[in-house]
Order: C-alpha cells, then structure tokens, then sequence
C-alpha cells in the first residue's frame, strides 16, 4: 500500500482534507486515541487539533513494518 492510498482511504473515511486524532484512532481500530497521537502525529504541524491527511498517510506509510 503506499501513501496515497493510505491517503485516499483516510479521505473516503473522513469525507475532509484533515483529521482528527479520533477519527484516527476509529480508522485504525484502535480505543485510546493518545495512543494513536503519541505514535503517528506527534510533532506533526496541525491546526487545532486536525492534521492534514498527506502528512498523516506519510506517517503511517513510515511507520509501517513488514
């Protein structure tokens, strides 16, 4: 899977160009959402409290282990 359509699929499941640290956390199946902003979007740029899909799918597509 790459990036854009880590991307894509954050899109469709968002309906927006951002994010939040919940709908992360839903998205990845996961219950504690600081879990989810300690591991992917820590030290990323963010207004309030949503992150820009390209930088989060870029993230998770760095963090992604074989």
């Amino acid at each position: 899977m790459t990036r854009t359509d880590i991307a894509a699929a954050l899109r469709q499941f968002t309906g927006a160009g951002m994010i939040t640290p919940k709908q992360l956390a839903d998205f990845l199946g996961v219950k504690t959402v600081w879990r989810v902003s300690e591991k992917y979007l820590k030290d990323l740029e963010h207004i309030g409290n949503r992150y820009l899909i390209i930088e989060v799918a870029a993230r998770l597509k760095e963090r992604c282990e074989l």
